[in-house]
């Protein structure tokens, strides 16, 4: 059972946007049924138009009608609806709202151990957890796909009042990465990034010209249970 939650928060004022979706049954924790997606989509609605008055309603009213059509034709996977979800309230364009979802951010909310900021269309490395990415080093691609690219790919799913606000967030929400890829340093240099789950986060690796073994194994993997995502984050950083 797992809190679904929106949190919008108005210029320094936060307001009263919590959101529970009550679960009618066990189920698993990558799961949500049908009925908790509407219960929580039918809150989203109610949320964003109490808060939001001076948004264009028939704007909006299409973005919620293809949202609502992906979440009832989707399977009962939770990333997926949530990434609808944060996709949907993506639209508003305000940095202060987004949405969250508790339970996934226990599994794949974990930080990556990077901070990335774009700099003239190039992604520099401004803190770094990681022992093979330094300061400085630039992130030149993800997965073999231009920074630029990925960024533009998963835009959509970054809630920001501007382009800038947006690129400082994407090495800041995991959930927009899978849960092993590659990034591609200036000079060549690759590093295999790792994360499953169960809240454990896989030490990078240089990736050699053979394949890469991202089997679990004692000496390379380290477990960060029972730490919040703040003191993580800390740690991260």
């Amino acid at each position: 059972m797992g809190a679904v939650r929106i949190t919008a928060i108005a210029l320094f004022v936060p307001l009263l946007c919590g959101l529970r979706a009550s679960v009618a049954s066990a189920q698993a924790p990558d799961t949500i049924s049908q009925r908790d997606r509407v219960v929580a989509a039918s809150k989203i609605f109610h949320h964003v138009k109490t808060f939001f008055p001076g948004l264009p309603d028939q704007q909006f009213d299409r973005d919620y009608a293809s949202y609502l059509s992906t979440l009832l034709s989707a399977a009962n996977d939770r990333r997926t609806f949530d990434m609808a979800s944060m996709a949907l309230i993506a639209t508003l364009h305000d940095s202060h709202s987004w949405f969250f979802d508790a339970q996934v951010d226990r599994s794949l909310g974990q930080p990556i151990g990077l901070t990335v900021y774009r700099w003239d269309r190039r992604w520099v490395t401004v803190r770094s957890a990681i022992a093979t990415v330094k300061r400085g080093d630039v992130v030149e691609a993800i997965d073999g796909t231009p920074t630029e690219d990925y960024f533009q790919r998963v835009r959509k799913y970054i809630s920001a009042s501007s382009e800038r606000d947006a690129a400082v967030s994407l090495f800041d929400t995991p959930l927009l990465f899978p849960e092993r890829f590659t990034l591609t340093l200036d000079g060549g240099r690759r590093v295999a990034i790792c994360a499953f789950s169960k809240r454990c986060h896989r030490r990078v690796q240089p990736v050699s010209a053979t394949p890469v073994d991202l089997s679990c194994s004692p000496e390379v993997w380290e477990c960060r249970n029972n730490h919040s995502k703040s003191s993580v984050g800390t740690a991260c950083r």
